[in-house]
């Protein structure tokens, strides 16, 4: 049937989201349902994003704010997804690129396509996987491939999880996502990681 939500974080407001409230506020509204009996689940939808009053760049007319709309299949322990950029990406215009590459114009109609994997393997022990593809529209540059491998348990109503996660950012790519810092060294946002988490669904 039919769903809505939102779903908040907070962000970097010093150095990215310059001007807004350091808080990431996502909504997002869809349907979800079978095809027959086929074992085949379907979900489609619509997700905004929305960072108040930050501004991409120096373009104080541009905006980080992101919609897209998104399809999904499900059978088994699979899942295949595609989602569509109805805005320009995250702001993203020959006017807000980053330095590192070359004026593309609109990044509308970017997509964003992955295949997700969760099977109970022991009682309360979930393996996951995920693989997914960024299309940056008019920016080749910054596309990449993104992956994730781990496990999640369940600890009297708790997830407990340990994924690695990773991305293959092209060169260009890897210069526009690593973050000065006055106190340490650069953070390289791309870096393959561990992340550690857990979880609670009420």
């Amino acid at each position: 049937g039919f769903y809505a939500g939102n779903w908040n974080s907070n962000i970097n407001s010093d150095q990215q989201y310059v001007g807004g409230p350091g808080l990431e506020m996502d909504f997002y509204a869809g349907y979800k349902g079978e095809i027959g009996s086929t074992g085949i689940s379907y979900d489609v939808g619509d997700l905004y994003y929305y960072y108040g009053d930050a501004r991409a760049g120096t373009a104080k007319t541009t905006k980080y704010d992101n919609n897209e709309i998104y399809g999904a299949l499900s059978y088994g322990p699979f899942t295949g997804k595609l989602s569509y950029a109805t805005t320009d990406y995250f702001g993203l215009k020959s006017e807000t690129k980053p330095t590192s590459v070359l004026a593309g114009g609109k990044s509308r109609g970017t997509t964003y396509t992955e295949l997700n994997y969760s099977q109970e393997i022991k009682p309360k022990l979930t393996l996951i996987g995920h693989v997914g593809y960024t299309d940056v529209k008019n920016y080749n540059e910054l596309s990449y491939t993104d992956y994730k491998v781990g496990v999640s348990y369940d600890l009297n109503g708790f997830a407990l999880g340990a994924a690695y996660v990773g991305a293959d950012l092209k060169d260009k790519a890897k210069i526009a996502n690593t973050v000065q810092n006055a106190r340490f060294e650069d953070k390289k946002l791309y870096k393959d990681t561990i992340v550690l988490s857990v979880g609670k669904t009420f």
